[in-house]
């Protein structure tokens, strides 16, 4: 059972600083044009493995120290010192330790529930990396944050010649984002809300467990159920288990538009044990079952804008001269 407890000022301070430090470092590599930025291939996404974890938002590393050794279903490969990695959001993935020449540290940038949270990974007794310092942020930017990555794994899997180009422009513009963030140091200052941040950190690193409940939280971060349950309800304004719920529900809803996993599957990633239970539930939510939600999006996705393309004087093109009706529009 890790712990969490709060830190001095004049720490947090030296950590602050110690994360600006790295953000500015790979902003000037960035620069320079000589960072090495590593992405796995998108393979495998959101399937279940017993020695890999997966998530339903992308995760930034920074190798600050040592080394990472990183396993995916279908390949592995080191990140070294100084080196960027993304992990896409749905690609299942294990992490082993590597102290070389320097101890092993990575500082990671993950997103979960509106909240963008900053912590250091160092070396446990069995090699494997786990959290110390976290820092939890909320951001009106926090969805930009998540495009920046996504856009950045999208280029990166593509033969464009200038992907690399676009690659950097966007790590540079989100490296940017998070120094003013923890410059900002807008990190919930009370006991209470950094308790329900950290529940909402073990939440989302644990959500396909379907054995998640308030108690096995209140385990993880040293407190009675009874606490975690008041403080939680006062912090976001629901129950705990009303939370998970929703949060398993935003992320099935997710998965039937990004990837074409059945529903059986779905079900099974986002923690819930019976697939017909997840689509009952899933229909008293949105009011249409797993199944014909994503039967209706890709009939929404074949269908024609309604909007014009453009609007040319008394004329309406709707794509590439033609008119609503698929008359060629003379002139044009």
């Amino acid at each position: 059972m890790r712990q969490y407890p709060p830190r001095p000022a004049a720490q947090n301070h030296k950590l602050l600083e110690h994360f600006r430090h790295v953000f500015q470092a790979r902003i000037a590599a960035l620069s320079r044009g000589n960072a090495v930025v590593k992405i796995p291939s998108l393979e495998h996404l959101y399937e279940r493995r017993s020695d890999m974890a997966y998530h339903f938002k992308p995760e930034l590393f920074i190798q600050s120290g040592g080394a990472t050794d990183f396993e995916f279903p279908q390949a592995n490969f080191r990140l070294n010192s100084e080196e960027i990695c993304i992990i896409p959001k749905g690609v299942p993935h294990g992490e082993t330790t590597v102290s070389n020449n320097t101890p092993f540290e990575n500082v990671v940038v993950c997103f979960y529930s509106r909240t963008t949270t900053i912590h250091l990974a160092r070396q446990d007794e069995e090699g494997r990396p786990y959290a110390t310092d976290i820092l939890f942020y909320r951001t009106p930017l926090f969805q930009n944050l998540v495009s920046l990555l996504d856009l950045s794994v999208s280029l990166f899997q593509t033969n464009l010649p200038h992907a690399s180009s676009g690659v950097k422009g966007l790590l540079i513009a989100l490296f940017s984002i998070l120094i003013d963030l923890i410059s900002a140091d807008e990190e919930a200052g009370t006991p209470e809300s950094q308790r329900v941040y950290q529940c909402q950190w073990e939440i989302r690193n644990h959500l396909n467990n379907s054995e998640l409940s308030v108690q096995w939280l209140a385990d993880k971060l040293d407190c009675s159920a009874n606490y975690l349950s008041k403080v939680f309800h006062e912090e976001i304004g629901e129950k705990v288990t009303t939370y998970i719920a929703r949060i398993r529900l935003q992320n099935a809803l997710a998965a039937l538009n990004d990837t074409t996993l059945s529903v059986k599957e779905i079900s099974n990633a986002c923690g819930f044990r019976d697939p017909n239970y997840f689509s009952r539930v899933f229909k008293q939510k949105y009011d249409v079952p797993p199944k014909d939600y994503r039967r209706r999006i890709i009939e929404q996705s074949n269908k024609k804008e309604a909007q014009p393309k453009v609007v040319l004087g008394d004329y309406e093109e709707y794509h590439f001269g033609y008119d609503k009706d698929n008359n060629l529009i003379k002139g044009v």
